[in-house]
């Protein structure tokens, strides 16, 4: 009976872990990012004209999304933003690379593979003017927690259920009589028994 109740208060919590949850990857979006390019001091990148660094501010996208670079040169010179994706340190034909521009222009990037990149200006040195593209992963991700805490249930059942196995099917020792008193039974029973006995017999 026990072992029903303890099944029956479980139960229900059993059967609402009983499915792993899948977070839900975030839908596709566009998203503009404004850089200003300069070779001047201080040369670098920067989300504004005043703002320039180098290394350049770290950006920031998810898996997916299309990225749309509005570009500024801050100095007047030419300059050419490029996403190193195969990680040369050089420009080639399986980078992200804007065309020239000495004050404004575009570019698009459609982060597919997750990871960090490095950008920078295709027409100066890297090392004076680079940033870095982190791109997020954006693949569901399963939560196991409800089968841990499903695994945990069952245990819990388990022992309440073994120890009222135990309470119910182990014996328990009875006290023994004190020896004074066993051996007065015991005579008196032997004592009955010849009384019957000669009774029996006519004595």
């Amino acid at each position: 009976m026990i072992v029903a109740i303890a099944f029956a208060a479980l139960a229900t919590p059993a059967i609402e872990v009983a499915t792993a949850s899948t977070t839900t990857a975030p839908a596709a979006q566009t998203i503009m990012i404004t850089l200003y390019a300069s070779m001047a001091n201080p040369s670098g990148w920067g989300l504004g004209p005043v703002n320039i660094t180098n290394p350049g501010p770290t950006l920031t996208v998810n898996q997916g999304d299309t990225i749309m670079f509005h570009l500024f040169s801050a100095d007047g010179a030419t300059h050419m933003l490029v996403i190193d994706l195969d990680g040369s340190g050089t420009r080639s034909s399986g980078d992200v690379v804007s065309e020239p521009f000495n004050a404004s222009g575009t570019a698009f990037f459609y982060p597919n593979t997750p990871g960090q990149f490095t950008y920078f200006c295709g027409t100066h040195e890297l090392s004076m003017q680079w940033g870095t593209v982190v791109v997020r992963s954006t693949a569901p991700v399963s939560d196991n927690t409800p089968w841990l805490a499903g695994g945990v249930l069952v245990l819990l059942v388990a022992a309440v259920g073994f120890a009222v196995y135990r309470w119910r099917h182990v014996p328990v020792p009875r006290k023994a009589l004190p020896k004074g008193r066993g051996a007065r039974n015991g005579r008196n029973a032997k004592g009955k028994a010849a009384a019957r006995s000669r009774h029996r017999s006519g004595h």
